[in-house]
Parts: structure tokens; sequence; C-alpha cells
């Protein structure tokens, strides 16, 4: 009896090593990078920004967590990142220090075998069309009508390799690597088709950032231009409540960031260098993504911030779907009347934009009066 009561309890230790143990293992090496090297992992799907780091060791490294549900993250050391489909299991990431986004070989788990099994589909796709990119990139074309050939293969062979992506995701979408197309082309999809997939789904990918998000998209209002904007109640830096419908009676710029976007830094840069340029009725909001509350904090003494920055963790996702936001920077101008006048992606001239359109509003075009 004594050897019975010893066996069930070394069972029951055992069992309860075995689950608090259940969790990921990540072990990685990247060619190429010195000791010391600090590698990140990132959440992409935006619930807990980069929540981990270590150092390379003769250019290996490893991670060690758990997860309630599947994620999709970033595993970034320097100036180069590869995606990795993380899931309580374990596995192996190998690649080259330069291009680690294209040449990165993820293994583990089923969420990275639907990805790998899609990158397999576009293998001999993708390497052509790198070819194109290279070469548009690199200038290696012989004159303008070169470069337009060179530019129209480049975005035909995209046009098909999101394709084959979409169609993927469509006919298998209980995997992490199908939710993240639909929720990028959630626009190019027909809404019954969506609603169709999304009534497929398991329970475990229900869960999903991106099955959520998709959800917004399914049953909330979205805004469009012309019609009312969403209202939204974020925290500003001094931890002051903010909502947006308080600007209502002046033009608003809506920016969605996320502080470790560069193009983010320089939109940011564009509204500074043009500040003393903007209309006097025009306020500036950038609604950021970070839920590192540190990093929000130092990005606005980065980028010099000087209008309205605020930041919502639990919400803020709901509403960058509902605004349309796929990729950061994200504008929404706003008119005085509260609705969407336009959508703008960055580009070094947007505030430029911006005024033109905020004129075109005004009565006969006359140009807004400046800040002092």
């Amino acid at each position: 009896m004594r050897e019975l009561k010893f066996l069930l309890v070394a069972w029951f230790i055992a069992f309860g090593c075995s689950m608090q143990e259940k969790g990921y293992v990540i072990n990685g090496h990247i060619d190429g990078v010195e000791d010391s090297a600090k590698v990140y992992l990132i959440d992409l799907n935006g619930s807990r920004g980069w929540f981990d780091s270590t150092f390379c060791v003769g250019g290996d490294f490893s991670f060690k967590g758990s997860v309630e549900t599947p994620m999709v993250c970033r595993v970034k050391c320097k100036g180069e990142a590869g995606i990795i489909y993380l899931e309580n299991t374990e596995i192996s990431f190998r690649s080259p220090y330069k291009n680690m986004y294209y040449e990165c070989v993820v293994k583990g788990g089923r969420e990275q075998e639907e990805a790998n099994k899609v990158d397999a589909l576009l293998k001999s796709k993708r390497t052509v069309w790198r070819r194109y990119l290279d070469s548009l990139v690199t200038k290696k074309y012989l004159n303008k009508d070169h470069r337009k050939k060179l530019a129209d293969k480049y975005n035909s062979l995209f046009s098909e390799i999101e394709s084959v992506r979409r169609d993927f995701a469509e006919n298998n979408p209980n995997s992490m690597e199908s939710l993240q197309v639909m929720h990028v082309y959630r626009n190019l999809y027909n809404r019954d088709t969506l609603k169709a997939v999304f009534s497929r789904l398991d329970s475990e990918h229900k869960e999903s950032f991106f099955a959520k998000s998709l959800r917004v998209y399914l049953e909330k209002p979205l805004a469009k231009v012309g019609s009312k904007c969403i209202d939204f109640e974020a925290r500003t830096l001094k931890g002051e409540s903010f909502k947006l419908s308080s600007l209502e009676g002046k033009y608003v710029l809506l920016v969605f960031v996320d502080p470790s976007c560069g193009y983010c830094s320089l939109m940011h840069k564009a509204i500074r260098e043009s500040l003393a340029e903007l209309p006097e009725d025009l306020e500036v909001v950038s609604f950021n993504k970070e839920i590192n509350e540190e990093y929000w904090r130092a990005s606005s003494v980065r980028d010099s911030v000087s209008w309205h920055y605020v930041r919502d963790t639990a919400d803020f996702y709901n509403v960058a779907t509902q605004y349309g936001v796929v990729g950061v920077p994200h504008s929404c101008l706003i008119g005085k009347d509260g609705k969407v006048l336009r959508f703008e992606a960055y580009s070094p001239d947007v505030m430029s934009v911006v005024v033109k359109e905020i004129e075109k509003q005004e009565i006969g075009g006359a140009p807004c009066a400046a800040r002092l």
C-alpha cells in the first residue's frame, strides 16, 4: 500500500511539473552576427508588444515562455527580422543575418507548418519576385521604359502571390497565417464570405487577435469617407482621459502610429516641421499602439511630440480596425462636423496634402489662418 501511495505521489508531482513546464522553447541561430548581439521577440498581434529579449552567443540564442493562444511574432536582431508562428511547443529558428525576412527557416508546431505550406506553394514565384524587387531597388534597369516593365512584372507577380495566399486562407482558415491574411485583405473579401469563414473557425482560433479584429470588422460600424468618425477614449501622456469627440468643431488629423516603426517617426517629423504652417483650427492626434509605457514616453521625447499623443492598450486595435488600419502610419482627416474627409498613408508631402484638403473645405477655397 505504501508503494502504491508513493507511486501516486510521484505521478502527481511529475504531472504537475509537466503542466508547469508546458510552454514554448525557441532554439535559434543567426549566422553573421557578433557575440552579444541583442535579439528581440516581438508580438505582431499587438497584445504584448516586444515581450522578451536575449543575447546571441556564437550566433545561438533561445527564448522560453508560454502563450495563451498562438501568436504571430517577429524575431528581430539589429535591423533584420524574421517571422515566427509561436505556440506552446519546441521551435527552431535558423537564418543568415542578411535578408532574414526571406531567408529564415522556422520549424516546429502546427501553426508554423501551415505557414510553411504556403511558403512552399509560393517559393518559385517569390524567388522571381525578389529578383524584380532587387533590380528596382538597385536600379538595374536601362531606361525609364525598362524600369516600367520591371515594375509592371513586379506588381503583377505580387498580385498573383497575394491571390494564392487569400485563396489558401479562405479554404484553410484555422491557422494564424490564414487569419493574418484575411485580416490584412479583409476589404478584398466579400463580407458574406468572411462571415462564412469566421463561422468555421475552431474555438482556439476564434480567441486569436486576428479573429477578434475580423469580428469587429464584421459587426461594428466602420469609418468611411463621408461618414461620422468613430469616437474613442484613451489616455494622454499626463494620464488624463482623452476623447476624440472633445475636438468636435475643429479639423482633426488622427494618426495611428507604432514607436518602433521608422515611417511613423518620419510622419511625426513631417507633422513637427509643418506645425507653424498648419491651420489654427486643426488638431493633431497620434494614437499609439505601444503596450510598454516607458517606450511610449521615450518615443514622445525622441520625436518631439507637442500635440495630442494618446494610447489605449485595451481598445486600440478595435478602433484601428474600424478606421481601416492595416499598416502604420495610417492617417484620417476629420472635418469640423465630425465626418471623415479622407484617409492618407505616409508620404514626404503628406502634410501639404492635408492642408490643401482643409482649404478645399473652406468656403471658396480661401486659405486657413496659420498658427502663430
